[in-house]
């Protein structure tokens, strides 16, 4: 199947039009608009669910990007403020691509720069991959980091009680602007200036036409600062991991995990391609329970929806993670009745019997498609 192209957009209304979302096995996400507009309070570069305090949270909001070339300064970024959007680089935009990962092409003046969104596939660690395509020696990159460190279903103001400050150890940026929460280490090939600030009034026009607030202040610790070469990416990588691998390494590894999901897709029509790809993005492991998600970017784990979902996990071959969801649901069971959910915090709706048949249907499914695919080699009907 080819890879769905967009671009180049005209409108701000057109660049908000798609959203993307890449996710690691972990359930930490990132997610945002082509345009890199968040329109929705879930939308965030890195989200990730937290065990203490238990929810996921919207860490890393988004970044604020420029493209200085010959001393001319264009933004990449886009945000929209009350009555505004800017800056606007949404212009800058040739083309979207989503598979194997969100990838942006953008071109200033003749300079074309490609940046590539990855997430670590186990990890709470999001990398953005810069590379410059066009031999110049006068391009500089400056990347903001727009920090949020709120539960996702709400908004924050700015505040009196945020520690703006941010230290640097080694190559990692450390920021921790609330006690309790836990510290963003940020890495990035050059200089970071600590010009702390807040970015008041930030937009979120999704949330608005859904009736709910739509307005957020996102605290900053300063900016990164790097020259650009040709042929040679810089990456900025964000964690929460006590440690995490340099950039390089976790665009490969994610890479290699987003083609990993499609290969056995191949053997059926094209469609199957891309619910492959979309089919990985909702599976997630928390300690040792493995669950799918309702939907992205803020549904947890339902039981219906799991059990829906399963017959497209058994036809892919991907056998172990099916019984996983499945040994999972049966350990949250009591008295042959499933909870109907399972929230951010690990609180169980009440249980029903509406999962009940769709999971003993899928058990039966499971068992039999083990027992088929490896007595014969091929795997029995999923009806």
């Amino acid at each position: 199947m080819e890879p769905v192209r967009r671009g180049p957009f005209n409108t701000f209304e057109s660049a908000i039009s798609a959203e993307y979302v890449t996710v690691s096995n972990s359930g930490a996400y990132s997610s945002s608009t082509v345009s890199g507009a968040n329109t929705r309070r879930y939308h965030a570069l890195l989200a990730a669910p937290l065990m203490n305090p238990r929810g996921t949270f919207v860490v890393l909001s988004a970044l604020e990007e420029v493209l200085d070339v010959a001393g001319g300064r264009h933004y990449l970024s886009t945000h929209e403020y009350p009555g505004a959007v800017f800056p606007e680089g949404y212009r800058h935009i040739k083309t979207f691509e989503m598979e194997p990962l969100p990838t942006f092409v953008y071109e200033v003046n003749g300079v074309v720069l490609t940046k590539t969104v990855a997430m670590g596939p186990d990890e709470a660690t999001v990398v953005v991959a810069y590379e410059l395509d066009t031999k110049r020696d006068d391009v500089i990159l400056e990347v903001r980091p727009l920090c949020a460190f709120r539960e996702r279903h709400t908004l924050t103001e700015a505040n009196q009680a945020a520690d703006m400050s941010a230290g640097k150890r080694g190559d990692w940026v450390h920021f921790m602007p609330y006690k309790g929460l836990p510290v963003l280490k940020m890495s990035f090939g050059g200089e970071f200036g600590a010009t702390a600030d807040w970015y008041r009034r930030t937009q979120y026009r999704r949330d608005r036409e859904r009736g709910y607030s739509g307005q957020e202040d996102l605290v900053s610790p300063g900016a990164f600062r790097a020259p650009l070469e040709a042929g040679k990416p810089v990456y900025l990588v964000a964690t929460l991991e006590e440690n995490a691998p340099g950039g390089a390494a976790i665009l490969k590894a994610a890479e290699a995990f987003a083609l990993e999901w499609t290969k056995p897709a191949r053997r059926f029509p094209a469609l199957a391609t891309g619910l492959a790809a979309g089919m990985r993005d909702f599976l997630v492991q928390k300690g040792s329970e493995v669950g799918i998600l309702r939907g992205l970017p803020w549904h947890a784990e339902w039981a219906r929806h799991a059990m829906m979902a399963l017959p497209g996990f058994l036809a892919l071959g991907r056998f172990i993670e099916a019984q996983s969801v499945l040994a999972t649901w049966a350990k949250r069971g009591r008295g042959g009745l499933l909870p109907r959910f399972v929230d951010d915090h690990g609180q169980k709706g009440r249980r029903t019997s509406r999962g009940r048949c769709g999971f003993s249907r899928r058990w039966k499914n499971s068992s039999s498609t083990r027992r088929t695919t490896n007595g014969s080699g091929r795997t029995s009907s999923l009806s």
